[in-house]
Parts: structure tokens; sequence; C-alpha cells
């Protein structure tokens, strides 16, 4: 059955086959991206391919403003109706310690502040659902490797791999604790594995580690996109509830992953910062 998919980050990598992938299935997908002239391209290169100008739309967003955030979540709403599935994909890697425009650390800041921010500026749509909202979130192997500290969220001595790494546990925080909260809707993250992407090119330790961990799941773009398509539209992703997926199968993460505790902890800091 066809669904109402929003994803973002959808003009380049696993965002881009994420998006293709599920119009070529026939569901409807809304592009959140930064960039007008490379979302634009994206977008109607799957329009092109897929013989339909309709089924797949273009929304502008930088999520690492908290006023775009909800100027596109309220264009969302507005636009679409029934929205089914939110597969927060946009994420960053950067070297070196960067501040937003509100004063936060950039990797926390889009990597988990705007997924939790987008997520619960759509949670009652996506829950009205008639189809079983889902929201599916872009977490990686690299969790394994963080040392998160809440007296230091932003990363003020840690360094970017340790504080990317961390911003990739916060993401199986959050879907854990997303779950606990609005049980209605199936929450799930998932590592896409280690992909020859643009994303984190430049960063030989981080990708060493990934790989070290993750050499077994080394794939393509296009195959990394394939455990995201499942959880976000395939029937048997209904028992994906609050868990964390590879190769589109269920795989336990890190005990620091599992620590309930430390979700709601995270759950309620967002809440104030957000």
């Amino acid at each position: 059955m066809s669904r109402t998919i929003i994803v973002t980050g959808a003009n380049a990598g696993i965002g881009f086959q994420t998006t293709l992938q599920l119009a070529q299935a026939g569901h409807r997908v809304a592009m959140v991206c930064r960039n007008p002239a490379k979302g634009e391209a994206a977008r109607a290169k799957i329009a092109a391919d897929i013989g339909d100008q309709d089924r797949v739309r273009l929304h502008m967003a930088d999520l690492g403003r908290r006023e775009d955030i909800a100027e596109v979540a309220e264009e969302l709403l507005e636009t679409y109706p029934q929205i089914d599935t939110l597969i927060n994909n946009a994420g960053v890697h950067l070297n070196q310690r960067t501040i937003s425009d509100e004063g936060l650390e950039m990797m926390f800041s889009v990597n988990h502040l705007a997924t939790f921010r987008l997520t619960e500026a759509l949670a009652e749509r996506i829950t009205a659902s008639p189809l079983g909202g889902r929201v599916v979130t872009v977490s990686s192997l690299a969790h394994r490797i963080a040392m998160p500290n809440f007296d230091d969220l932003q990363a003020e001595r840690q360094s970017a791999t340790i504080q990317y790494a961390n911003t990739k546990l916060y993401n199986i925080w959050f879907t854990r604790e997303l779950q606990r909260r609005r049980p209605r809707i199936i929450a799930s993250c998932y590592h896409p594995g280690a992909v020859a992407t643009e994303f984190a090119q430049d960063d030989p330790g981080l990708l060493n580690t990934v790989m070290r961990y993750g050499r077994v799941f080394l794939k393509s773009a296009k195959k990394a996109a394939t455990t995201g398509v499942y959880l976000a539209a395939a029937d048997a992703a209904e028992d994906a509830a609050g868990r964390y997926y590879i190769n589109s199968r269920p795989f336990k993460p890190s005990r620091k992953a599992r620590s309930r505790h430390s979700a709601e902890r995270l759950w309620h800091i967002s809440e104030r910062l957000a």
C-alpha cells in the first residue's frame, strides 16, 4: 500500500537512493534538502526515472537552523494531510568543532536535535496515519566508540570523531525513548553500513574504526538504502518497534545504547533545548 514518506537529506548518497527506491515502489516522497540546486536536480532525476513529476516533491530546510525546521514542519503539515513515515537521514560529520547560529555544536544540532525537533513537530500527524506511522532514523555502528558525557554534550572537551559517534548513540537513545513515549508509532533506527559516499570522507580515523567494526557490511549506497526502505514501508517491519537494525535484521546495539536512564535524560535535555 502506498505511503507518504518524508526523507531528510534526500539529494545525495543514502538519502537519494532511499528516495529513489521508495518512489520506484510507488510511494509518495517528500524530499527535505538544504541546497536548492542539488535538491531540485535530485528530484528531477527521480521524477524522470519513475515517470511522475507529482509523486516526488522538494522542500527546503537547513536542519542546523531551528527556524528552518519549524518552517519546513509547518509546510509539510500543510502539504500532506497524511504522513505515514519520517526518515531522519540527514547528518553531518565535521573535522573540527563548529557552532550553530543558536550556539550549539553543529553535529549535536543536526544529527540529534534536528531529528528530535522535526519528529516532535510531525509526531501527531504520523501517529494518526491509518497505515501505522513510522519514524526511521539513520544511526551508525560508530555508536560503539561513543564516550557520552552529559556535562559536555556540546563537545568542548571531545574530539570530532568521538562527538560524531556520540550523536549516533543519541540516535539510538532517541529511537528507544520515542518508542516508549509514543507506542502507536513504530520507531526504529539502523546502521546503513560502511558506504563509499561523500560523507566523512576526510576523516580516516573515523572511517577506519567503522570499517573495522563493520567490514562485513560494506556496501554501495544503493544497497545501504535497502534497510531504511524496508523499515519505512515493509509490512514485516511492524516488528521493528524500538529496535536497531543492520542489513534489514534486528541487531543488538552496545550496552550504553540500551540504557533507558540515559535515553530519558537525553530526551529531557532535548525538550529544554527544543
